[in-house]
């Protein structure tokens, strides 16, 4: 009985790190958006929880805030598009509500934006990154790149960066 609980402490200490409040802004999940080529405007909706989407570099303003309804399908979301380009990209977190679990859903667009002046692309190329939970520490990622976009997706633990190419 020793040796078991001895060897299963090590798995359950991991476990307490690794769903631990260490992102900034008390986030549960941190994306990073950056292009190599082109401005991008990124917007976030949240699929099935109430949470936000903060700015982690702009001192947790949020981004995409959700307001609970007397049910689901009265919840309100406000989502702000955020230009990046290759020298300025966005650093988000994403906030869970007080009763939400693991149990959550994102998805993000990323639509190339032309320069002013330069003629608008028809259609234009989209990301779009759905980032969600099987249960905690289990994330399901995909990525669907339409009109010639390329986006690559790279996950480290909590922490996922999608570059636009």
């Amino acid at each position: 009985m020793k040796r078991l609980i001895w060897m299963a402490l090590p798995f359950a200490l991991f476990s307490l790190n690794l769903f631990a409040s260490d992102l900034p802004c008390n986030a549960h999940t941190q994306m990073t958006f950056t292009s190599k080529h082109g401005n991008w405007v990124v917007r976030a909706e949240h699929v099935n929880q109430i949470a936000n989407i903060v700015d982690l570099d702009d001192q947790c303003s949020p981004l995409n805030q959700t307001e609970p309804g007397t049910d689901p399908s009265q919840d309100k979301q406000e989502v702000t598009g955020t230009l990046i380009t290759p020298t300025q990209g966005l650093n988000t977190g994403q906030q869970l509500g007080d009763n939400e679990d693991f149990d959550t859903g994102l998805l993000f667009s990323m639509a190339y934006q032309p320069k002013s002046g330069d003629k608008h692309e028809h259609p234009a190329p989209v990301c779009l990154v759905y980032i969600a939970a099987h249960g905690p520490g289990d994330p399901e990622t995909r990525v669907i790149e339409l009109n010639g976009a390329r986006c690559i997706l790279r996950e480290d633990g909590r922490v996922f960066s999608v570059v636009a190419e």
